[in-house]
């Protein structure tokens, strides 16, 4: 498990304590968990070189909601942020890859990123 998914984990158990109910989101007053769950998603979906439409197109998940995530409004239920990690994680390598296949004359090679 990794990235916002971890996060996520870790923040679960004090967000429900805190008596919030779950639904499509986890509203929030905009805790200190939330803010930095919303925070590690922004992050992590730049990185990836996503838009948030893309994001939400490819998570099946609406991008509004996946915006208010990130100001630190709400929550994304875990089972949602499970799929959205792993397109961050499949995105964000195929980033690193790219940038890394530039070489000086600034021509892309395809031999130098190896497929996972």
């Amino acid at each position: 498990m990794s990235g916002v998914a971890r996060l996520l984990r870790q923040q679960g158990n004090s967000a429900a304590e805190a008596g919030q109910e779950w639904g499509w989101m986890m509203e929030s007053s905009e805790s200190p968990a939330t803010e930095v769950f919303g925070a590690t998603l922004k992050q992590l979906r730049t990185k990836a070189n996503l838009s948030l439409r893309e994001l939400g197109r490819k998570a099946l998940y609406d991008y509004t909601r996946l915006s208010r995530a990130e100001r630190g409004g709400a929550l994304i239920p875990e089972n949602d942020v499970a799929t959205i990690d792993a397109i961050l994680d499949r995105y964000s390598r195929r980033s690193r890859c790219s940038t890394a296949c530039v070489p000086e004359s600034g021509h892309r090679t395809r031999t130098c990123c190896t497929r996972s």
